[in-house]
């Protein structure tokens, strides 16, 4: 049988060598291509950046930005050439995206120079109309060498329209500074002059409307639709200015070039009152964006300012005076963020202008206020537990010590010491219980605000319910209607007495979270898949429903790598999920156990983190909390006939577990590691 064995292995091996030598270099290969990708893509952020920069007319920044682009394309082409050579993860749409943004820095920085070019030009023709030849040729030369310094930083000048006309016009003005004094030769440059600069004043009019019909109008789009409005009138004055060639329409009225020149010169001046119209709102549209992002970048520094408050608070001696103080504060940046981000996610402006400097500053912000008011909930937890802890260690102490006392006392002194000790905690229940009933107080209005909240979002539901119905009951035919009236009425039967909504209002004593899922038995899941989207400012969703099971597909819409990672340390969850390459989507099983709403978040420290519940049932709702508030108000509606029992997940803390047997009114506490930390009340209808 040895034997057997070693005869095989000596007929495989060879073949396992080529395997193995084949598959090591490929394996290699893929590695390094995407080694060499991920590096590049660190840069394609700068080039992104340059491009934002750029749009924002700041070209020197722009400049500095794309010059680390090219170290990060230079180092990633050393690491695997081929990425400069594959459509393969965008790399060819990017490098290209990348040219033209290298182009377009040049053409600015070229700018200058063609517009002193232009200038002289300009000079030139002046001196040619006050019949100065020499000072005309004589600009005409400046003309000349501020044209070679605007093309000596690129050549690609010539492919923007504008540019290429006023060259060739300049070009046109040698000929007729040469042919000062010719009649003949001066006669056909006239017409050859207003047939080409009419059809130039048609042309640049429409190419300050092509600037100016842009999704996202920027200073770079303005900048240059006010230089080809400018250059229009430019045309046009050309065109009047040859007097020479209106006196040979006048003479001679069928010209060939008279009804040319007359079209081009009516279709220019439409176009350019539409041009300077829409450059007036334009402006006004940009000025709007500009100041609606200052607005959002002082309100998140106002939030930072908020949350760096309560963190400070919290590094002081805890005391539940300074954990009330923190909490104040913490709520107030919590809030103020919650409401920047939520507006930022739908805000028109934000998306649009995604690479512009100040989005990058909203951004920016963003991150820190989110990893503050992060690290500041940790703390005030910490705060919470220690001095429950204390409070606790506390009384266990002074009923020690009055045990000890008491054991020492005589039989005569043990009924005064009883009685003291009786006085006492009389003294101190009364003192808790007006303390308690403060605040409750207190906090009576929210709750009631809570609980108006929950009947007005019931009555909403129970609207909408009572609408769909009445509109399935006129779709039934008039055959079918006596059955389905019997079977409503089964029905009905069946169902006396079940749950049809629950109303409540959670609060919590220690700081809110911000969602919660509800959820009632006997429903099974749908099994549709559940989509997520990731893109560099976060998910497209503060949470998602999944089922045991059930799958989970994330797009990454970013340009970078991100890893994703799930985590409820509550539940001692903790699952990488998966990685995406940029513009890559993947579906990822949900393998951990139900009823828990685990933290899922990327790597990208900068993006806050979305939930995911695992619910064992498709009758489920999201509830929302408002932020900074400690009570909050829901209604529930969607109970199948069969179910008994629902439940409320919210992010560390247990589950809550409503029993419809109990029916009626219940008050459930809500508990965190074994405390309660605030309490459900609940109203089932």
């Amino acid at each position: 049988m040895n034997g057997s064995f070693l005869r095989k292995v000596r007929l495989i091996s060879p073949f396992a060598v080529l395997v193995v030598a084949l598959l090591g270099p490929i394996e290699a290969w893929a590695d390094s291509f995407d080694d060499a990708v991920n590096h590049y893509l660190k840069g394609f952020d700068a080039c992104q950046e340059a491009n934002g920069l750029l749009r924002a007319n700041r070209i020197s920044a722009a400049k500095k930005k794309l010059n680390v682009y090219n170290k990060y394309l230079s180092e990633a082409e050393k690491m695997n050439s081929s990425i400069v050579k594959t459509n393969k993860r965008d790399m060819e749409g990017n490098i290209k995206f990348c040219r033209r943004v290298a182009t377009n820095i040049e053409v600015e920085q070229a700018t200058p120079f063609i517009d002193k070019a232009i200038a002289q030009c300009d000079l030139a023709q002046k001196a040619l109309k006050e019949k100065k030849p020499d000072v005309a040729m004589e600009h005409l030369m400046a003309f000349k060498v501020h044209k070679e310094e605007a093309w000596n930083i690129t050549e690609k000048l010539t492919d923007i329209f504008s540019i290429r006309n006023q060259v060739k016009r300049c070009q046109r003005l040698e000929k007729k500074i040469l042919s000062a004094g010719k009649k003949q030769e001066a006669s056909n440059l006239a017409i050859e002059t207003v047939k080409e600069e009419s059809q130039s004043y048609a042309q640049t009019c429409n190419q300050a409307l092509t600037f100016l019909n842009v999704k996202s109008i920027d200073e770079v789009s303005i900048k240059n639709a006010g230089k080809s409005i400018k250059l229009a009138k430019s045309h046009k004055k050309n065109v009047k200015d040859e007097t020479v060639a209106f006196d040979i329409f006048a003479a001679n009225p069928g010209h060939e070039a008279n009804a040319l020149v007359a079209g081009n010169l009516k279709k220019g001046d439409v176009c350019l009152a539409k041009a300077e119209k829409l450059a007036v709102k334009k402006r006004k549209d940009l000025d709007k964006a500009n100041k609606t992002l200052s607005n959002y970048i002082a309100a998140l520094a106002n939030s930072a300012k908020q949350c760096e408050a309560a963190r400070s608070i919290t590094k002081t001696k805890a005391s539940d005076k300074v954990y009330g103080k923190a909490k104040k504060a913490y709520q107030r940046a919590q809030a103020s963020e919650s409401k920047q981000r939520k507006n930022l996610r739908k805000d028109k402006y934000y998306l649009a202008y995604s690479n512009s400097p100040k989005v990058k500053d909203i951004n920016r912000v963003l991150s820190k206020v989110s990893n503050c008011l992060a690290d500041t909930n940790k703390r005030m937890s910490r705060m919470f537990a220690s001095l429950q802890a204390a409070k606790k260690a506390l009384v266990e102490k002074k009923a020690k010590e009055d045990a000890a006392r008491l054991a020492k006392a005589s039989a005569a002194d043990k009924a005064k010491i009883k009685a003291e000790l009786a006085k006492k905690k009389k003294i101190a229940a009364a003192k808790a219980a007006k303390i308690a009933k403060a605040a409750a107080e207190a906090r009576a209005a929210e709750v009631a605000v809570a609980k108006a909240a929950a009947k007005a979002a019931a009555e909403a539901a129970a609207k909408v319910a009572a609408e769909v119905a009445a509109k399935a009951a006129s779709l039934a035919s008039s055959a079918s209607s006596s059955s389905s009236s019997a079977a409503e009425v089964t029905s009905r039967a069946n169902t006396a007495g079940a749950i049809s909504s629950i109303t409540g209002v959670v609060t919590f004593n220690q700081i809110s979270e911000s969602v919660a899922v509800i959820y009632a038995n006997g429903a099974e899941p749908s099994g549709d898949m559940v989509f997520a989207e990731l893109s560099r400012n976060g998910f497209d969703q503060d949470v998602y429903v999944v089922s045991p099971g059930s799958k989970i597909t994330i797009k990454n819409k970013d340009n970078t790598l991100h890893r994703i990672k799930a985590t409820d340390d509550y539940n001692d969850i903790s699952k990488n999920m998966v990685k995406l390459q940029p513009r890559q989507k993947r579906a990822v099983q949900v393998s951990w156990k139900a009823d828990t709403v685990v933290e899922m978040r990327s790597n990208k420290g900068a993006l806050s983190a979305s939930y995911l519940a695992n619910v064992p049932s498709g009758a489920f709702q999201i509830i929302e909390f408002l932020v900074g508030k400690s009570s909050h108000g829901f209604s529930f509606a969607t109970i199948p006939s069969s179910a008994d029992t629902a439940t409320i997940l919210i992010p560390n803390h247990d589950p809550i577990v409503i029993s419809f047997a109990l029916g009626g009114s219940q008050r459930i506490p809500l508990v965190k590691k074994g405390q309660q930390v605030g309490e459900v009340e609940l109203e089932l209808n």
